[in-house]
């Protein structure tokens, strides 16, 4: 922060107030659903029965939880600490 009039001294405080995007569409999810593959970061999902492998971007994280792209429904039963042997379509 520019503080070329030396208004700001050392150990002051302030309130700050930060604006962000009034709606969101992204899923927080836990950090251990992650599967961190060649094809990029992959979430498995299970949707209609079957499960699924869905390309995901991270965004906000914490030490345990991440924010999700909207590739992830609200709705999807996220698969926690999965394989990293998963592979789709064999049974």
């Amino acid at each position: 922060m520019d503080n070329a009039d030396g208004s700001l001294l050392p150990g002051a405080y302030a309130f700050v107030h930060l604006a962000t995007p009034g709606q969101s569409t992204s899923v927080t999810i836990p950090a251990n659903t992650l599967l961190f593959r060649r094809e990029g970061l992959q979430v498995s999902v299970l949707r209609n029965g079957h499960m699924r492998l869905v390309p995901v971007k991270i965004g906000r994280t914490t030490a345990t939880r991440c924010e999700s792209s909207p590739a992830l429904l609200a709705t999807d039963a996220i698969i926690r600490d999965p394989s990293d042997s998963l592979i789709v379509g064999i049974q």
